[in-house]
């Protein structure tokens, strides 16, 4: 059982010359008389009481209780106890602010994936949309059809390719928000130990790893997504050009803006 004061050795009369604190300290009697005795020994307690508390330990019923809820009857075990306690805190602290840290980091490795993929789209978009319109524009020159006519139908593709990166585009930010809704899926709860946290932070690290090696068929597809775009683009260049001249032009242009074919070679434009 601990004691917050001992009696110390006694003079040759058998009284106490000192009363001994928990951790050794030592408060001398002065005069020998019964109110230094008192004092001494409330002294011995009340320091006690202080190293305890700065120990982060409590006095209850002659044992020492940490502040994991051990108990102890001898002072030396419990500073020992203690410590232990603290470093394992101080170590799960800093392994839940890696672990957060870590985790930050997955979503904004999420977030700029998803936003090269969205400037990736528009970029491919772009170049493929003009690439397909001067193909268009050349063919419709060639079959002899008038520029205005030509800017109307380049404009209806153009349109259409929007579109088509619109729902690309879609696709990006609908894909990017669940791989964030994933990466929050990996939580460490406050009752998880440091074996607990570093499980939950390797699952982590493999879905990094995952989402990271991920990115190049990502880009693929995209690319995918987008060479099945200009069908439209494709189907009036080919149309046309498989025309024979003006008359031929005419029909597929009426065709591919959706207006009456008149038989002649020159139309109104809707």
């Amino acid at each position: 059982m601990a004691k917050l004061s001992r009696r110390g050795a006694e003079n040759w009369r058998g009284r106490v010359n000192y009363y001994i604190a928990i951790d050794g300290t030592k408060f001398s009697v002065i005069d020998g008389n019964r109110r230094n005795h008192k004092q001494a020994k409330a002294d011995a307690k009340a320091h006690s009481l202080k190293i305890l508390g700065d120990q982060g330990l409590k006095f209850v019923g002659g044992k020492l209780i940490g502040s994991d809820g051990a108990a102890y009857d001898d002072y030396g075990n419990a500073v020992a106890g203690q410590q232990r306690y603290t470093q394992g805190q101080a170590d799960l602290d800093v392994s839940r602010s890696e672990f957060d840290t870590k985790q930050s980091e997955f979503e904004a490795l999420i977030k700029e994936g998803g936003a090269t993929l969205e400037e990736l789209a528009k970029t491919k978009a772009a170049r493929r949309g003009g690439f397909m319109a001067q193909q268009m524009q050349n063919a419709l020159l060639a079959s002899g059809q008038d520029p205005t006519m030509i800017q109307s139908i380049a404009g209806r593709g153009q349109a259409a390719t929007q579109r088509g990166l619109q729902d690309v585009l879609k696709g990006i930010q609908g894909q990017t928000t669940q791989q964030l809704a994933g990466a929050k899926q990996f939580g460490i709860g406050t009752d998880l130990g440091l074996e607990g946290i570093a499980t939950e932070r390797m699952g982590l690290q493999d879905a990094m790893t995952q989402f990271m090696q991920s990115q190049q068929l990502e880009r693929d597809k995209i690319q995918a997504s987008l060479d099945m775009q200009p069908e439209w683009w494709e189907s009036g260049v080919s149309g046309i050009g498989q025309g024979a001249g003006k008359l031929g032009g005419a029909y597929m242009m009426a065709k591919i803006l959706g207006i009456p074919f008149t038989g002649g070679a020159s139309m109104a434009l809707p």
